[in-house]
């Protein structure tokens, strides 16, 4: 006999949640690693999108961001 269905239910949500946290660090990992070439490259804290200063609140709470305010629902890079 196998797992009990309700064993092999909760397996298969476990290695789920697992997948998508190592996922989730993948993209977090990207994003930073962006945010350290820009700084690298000097347009760190400059949108992406249309050139100006990130403000300083914004990056505080979300260093590894590549866009202001105004463009904020524009995708990230990376």
């Amino acid at each position: 006999m196998g797992q009990h269905p309700g064993d092999y239910g909760t397996e298969v949500a476990n290695t789920m949640e697992a997948e998508l946290l190592v996922d989730t660090v993948a993209v977090q990992r990207r994003r930073i690693e962006a945010a350290l070439a820009r700084l690298d490259e000097g347009t760190y804290g400059t949108c992406s999108v249309c050139g100006t200063e990130i403000d300083d609140e914004r990056l505080e709470a979300r260093p590894e961001v590549d866009t202001c305010r105004e463009h904020a629902d524009t995708p990230v890079t990376a």
